[in-house]
């Protein structure tokens, strides 16, 4: 539910408030002609309603993301020039390298430029659309991507603490179900080797392919791949940062 504030400094601004348990109940009955299923049986349609709707609401919500742009303050201009500084000292460290011989240093090169078109692909017009990924599932479109990139570089700031807070527990979430999944192949592989599983499945090899396939938050836990040093992080203008830091404004009269 979204509720738009009122009588306060944050006037216009809304808040989101998430009931689990309504959304459970609603997912259960919304996507009960599908059917879904475990092999035993278990029913799924549930589990995917609630976390196909509480994506949709954490990617609306950080598309809302203000400090994206602020005034004559564009955070992605001034982030992309510290990527191109960041790349090119990578490239020249790779080539001054007396320990490295031609073909390492080629192979290098070759992943400076891997992470180079990732960075592109994020920088790139079109906010709505996905950033390419090359892992299965649902992916956020690249103004959240970004905004989350964001929240993360800055989250000391005192108006990101808890955004940040929220992100990193649902990196969290995710990362307990993936070590889960991992766990339950090598329980797997201990009990029944490469033999079939359940259901007519491959077993061992089903369910650690599964671990890496189905994650939820996937961009979430990739999102380390765009980070730079803080130290070559952009500075934040004063006005800015005066946002931010929840800066107390005298009464209006």
């Amino acid at each position: 539910m979204e509720v738009e504030l009122k009588g306060s400094q944050y006037e216009g601004k809304q808040l989101v408030l998430v009931d689990g348990s309504s959304l459970a109940f609603r997912s259960f009955f919304a996507l009960f002609t599908t059917g879904l299923r475990t092999k035993s049986g278990t029913p799924t349609w549930a589990i995917l309603g609630f976390f196909n709707s509480l994506f949709d609401l954490i990617e609306r919500w950080l598309e809302r993301t203000p400090f994206l742009h602020f005034g004559d303050f564009d955070f992605w201009r001034e982030y992309r020039r510290a990527v191109d500084a960041m790349l090119a000292s990578d490239r020249a460290s790779i080539r001054s390298n007396p320990t490295l011989t031609e073909d390492e240093k080629a192979t290098q090169l070759k992943g400076v430029d891997a992470t180079a078109g990732r960075f592109a692909d994020l920088f790139k017009e079109g906010g709505g659309e996905p950033v390419h990924a090359s892992t299965p599932g649902r992916h956020f479109s690249r103004r959240a991507l970004q905004a989350a990139l964001l929240i993360n570089l800055y989250r000391d700031e005192p108006i990101l603490h808890l955004p940040f807070r929220l992100l990193a527990l649902l990196s969290d979430i995710e990362r307990n179900f993936t070590t889960w999944r991992q766990r339950h192949a090598q329980m797997a592989m201990r009990m029944i080797g490469t033999r079939i599983g359940t259901g007519g499945t491959s077993g061992h090899e089903y369910l650690d392919r599964a671990a890496e396939r189905h994650k939820v938050f996937a961009d979430l836990s990739a999102l380390s791949s765009f980070f730079i040093p803080r130290s070559a992080l952009p500075k934040l203008p004063p006005e800015v940062r005066s946002r931010m830091g929840f800066t107390l404004q005298s009464p209006r009269s």
